[in-house]
């Protein structure tokens, strides 16, 4: 479908399509940054030659080349884009037979954007970033030849030895703690895997294990419908589905699917900052980390202890996911009042600003396991306060959230659930709600009054929808304590 748009001028990126029936415009002023990125990954060209249109490819190449090919931009060769390019036109190639067949001059091409990106590597941004350009290099030293292809893959495998063992947390997790992230990253090490076969040192030594680990965070932490969670900078459809990563994982690593995702009780991996509960009818996922790693707060939220809760396999509370990467949708996603945590005053747990800074940051009680409940901590930004949430599932399947703060002076501390899409109130007392959800009513009740607040969710990028929020304030004291219980109600 992608490609039959293409060979007509049509492009389909994060919900929004635009035509270009006079000539393709590869950086159009009136899309997102991210749009525009999008279109200069040339994933299109990819599209086009698995579908065998190999001269509509080459005239996507042609179209591209003759609008940046000898001209810099700061979109078409910002070093992401650029590597997501390479690696698009190298398996082009690989599928049609030869460069040639994507144009005459697209060698050479293909060595100018390595000769670039060696030159121009990310070390700023490390993160995930670091880890696409270090792919790319790996793929193109696969498909081209002479000297620059043994410099590519020595540079390319030298740092996916370093940043594989750092980007990847003992308990699985890639360390932005950002589930479509960690998707992403576990398709790029798979690649690199196949591309540098079984026996590689490096395969066997870095990629194997982690691998085996992150297929197992994923499979844990996966929702029961299947795809990802939605904490941090996450959204579904844009990376792999975590069904069909988890397939390849344990087709090339073993041990990949050594976690069962069935089993009751308590998952924490608390290295990346994340606890999944569940039984047999409710599924809670709980964040217990910190905002961010040290040195990158590009995906970086103020979300700690917000919950994900599921009854019946239906999502009840949702995170509001990733809507947008600039503007105001993307202010509301990071905040803290958009999640389901506490708050003092409304504020931001952590001072996350522009869209890819994060500044003063939260102090971070590490999550601890008690009588099968998971308790976290956090010391917002700016306050001496403590506030702590203990997440439990009890035995008729109901999901208990037991809130404390401690320290918060005057300061007016709320606790918020915000309802996923979807999910409407059939029945308000001062102290519950009755939710009406497709697989049957859930009852919701407070230590104290809730009141009603407009919400907005984006489970994909560039779709936005209405919710509902809960909220509560807890009442003053010291500790100042309140409780949320979520349970199913009547028949599924």
């Amino acid at each position: 479908a992608r490609a039959a748009r293409a060979a007509e001028g049509r492009f389909l990126h994060l919900g929004a399509e635009a035509r270009y029936p006079s000539g393709v415009v590869w950086v159009d002023g009136e899309r997102s940054p991210l749009w525009q990125y999008q279109m200069q990954y040339l994933g299109s060209v990819l599209d086009l030659a698995l579908c065998g249109q190999r001269g509509a490819a080459a005239e996507l190449v042609a179209s591209w080349r003759a609008a940046h090919g000898d001209a810099w931009h700061p979109v078409a060769w910002h070093p992401y884009p650029v590597s997501l390019r390479l690696a698009n036109l190298c398996h082009s190639a690989a599928v049609l037979g030869s460069f040639d067949a994507l144009g005459e001059g697209v060698a050479d091409l293909v060595l100018c954007h390595a000769a670039f990106l060696l030159d121009h590597l990310e070390l700023d941004v490390r993160g995930n970033h670091l880890l696409e350009n270090a792919r790319a290099l790996v793929v193109a030293g696969r498909h081209i030849e002479g000297p620059l292809a043994h410099e590519c893959a020595h540079v390319g495998e030298s740092i996916l030895a370093v940043e594989i063992p750092e980007q990847i947390l003992p308990d699985g997790g890639h360390f932005e703690r950002a589930p479509m992230y960690h998707a992403l990253v576990l398709q790029r090490l798979l690649e690199v895997h196949a591309h540098l076969g079984p026996d590689h040192p490096l395969s066997v030594y870095v990629l194997a294990p982690a691998v085996r680990r992150m297929a197992a965070y994923l499979r844990a932490t996966s929702c029961p419908d299947g795809g990802i969670l939605l904490f941090g900078d996450s959204a579904r459809g844009f990376a792999p589905p975590a069904g069909r990563l988890l397939e390849v994982a344990a087709t090339v690593v073993r041990g990949a699917d050594a976690i069962d995702d069935t089993e009751p009780g308590v998952f924490p991996a608390p290295d990346t900052g994340v606890a999944v509960l569940r039984s047999e009818r409710a599924w809670v996922a709980f964040d217990t980390g910190p905002v961010c790693p040290a040195y990158l707060p590009a995906h970086g939220q103020s979300d700690p202890l917000t919950v994900e809760v599921w009854l019946r396999g239906q999502r009840i509370v949702a995170d509001p996911g990733l809507g947008e990467y600039t503007g105001p949708e993307r202010a509301w996603g990071r905040s803290s009042p958009a999640h389901s945590t506490l708050t003092l005053d409304d504020r931001d747990h952590s001072e996350a600003y522009g869209s890819f800074r994060v500044g003063g940051r939260e102090g971070h009680v590490p999550p601890a396991v008690r009588g099968g409940a998971v308790v976290a901590g956090v010391r917002p930004w700016r306050s001496g306060a403590l506030l702590q949430r203990s997440v439990r599932i009890r035995e008729d399947d109901a999901v208990r959230l037991d809130d404390e703060v401690r320290g918060a002076g005057r300061a007016t501390v709320r606790s918020r659930l915000h309802l996923a899409p979807g999910i409407t109130i059939a029945a308000r007392e001062e102290r519950a709600r009755t939710l009406a959800t497709p697989r049957g009513a859930v009852a919701v009740r407070a230590g104290a009054a809730i009141a009603e607040e407009p919400g907005r969710c984006s489970w994909e990028i560039g779709r936005v929808e209405a919710t509902t929020r809960l909220v509560v304030d807890l009442p003053s004291g010291d500790p100042a304590r309140g409780w949320w219980e979520i349970a199913p109600a009547g028949d599924a």
